[in-house]
């Protein structure tokens, strides 16, 4: 990307992926810290069992994390960057033949807490490519997913010059309206454990 190559539009991840993959890493961390602890340097084979158990949960977590992508747009291109790497993938909008979400509802512990169970959506977005290349991308909400997709014809079509747009944080939680008691669920398990461990 040139120093002049302006980004005019910038999707933001959803707040369910960095809560699951950045709470996930840390609470197996705090998990087989606790299990360090509890042990008193008397290790058996069930302990070790247990930290080797969260400490792969611990960095596939973290791979996760670090595979999220954003899309970004500028006067000419979509940018595909890694959200905590510098990899990304550029791509002329004349490359690009279709944008489009699809939704689907996912059920969890449906009967257990509730009747109806915790409902959540799994949301792909699929970036269509000229030469029949599928680019699947899952850290994409649907108002932000509007947005892109609106600032993405504006620019193709060449509508004159396009401001630099900017997502508030009222609309990011709006679309993330659903993810939000999962975070404070994962928040609030965390912080318990990081306490307890801390000053129990």
């Amino acid at each position: 990307m040139t120093e002049r190559e302006k980004i005019i539009y910038k999707t933001q991840p959803r707040l369910i992926l960095l809560s699951i993959t950045l709470g996930g890493f840390v609470l197996s961390q705090l998990l087989s810290i606790l299990i360090l602890k509890s042990s008193k340097n008397d290790f058996s084979y069930l302990p070790i069992s247990f930290i080797i158990l969260f400490e792969t949960l611990s960095l596939t977590a973290l791979y996760y994390f670090l595979k999220i992508r954003t899309v970004q747009l500028s006067e000419k291109a979509l940018i595909i960057s890694y959200l905590n790497l510098p990899i990304r993938e550029k791509f002329t909008f004349e490359e690009i033949k279709s944008l489009h979400q699809t939704k689907e509802k996912v059920i969890i512990n449906e009967g257990v807490f509730s009747k109806s169970g915790y409902n959540f959506y799994h949301i792909t977005t699929l970036i269509l490519l000229k030469n029949d290349k599928m680019i699947k991308l899952y850290s994409i909400g649907e108002m932000d997913f509007q947005e892109l997709i609106q600032t993405f014809q504006r620019l193709r079509r060449g509508e004159g010059k396009i401001k630099v747009q900017k997502r508030h944080r009222f609309l990011y939680l709006l679309d993330n309206l659903h993810d939000v008691f999962m975070t404070i669920i994962f928040l609030f398990i965390t912080i318990g454990l990081g306490c307890a461990l801390l000053f129990g």
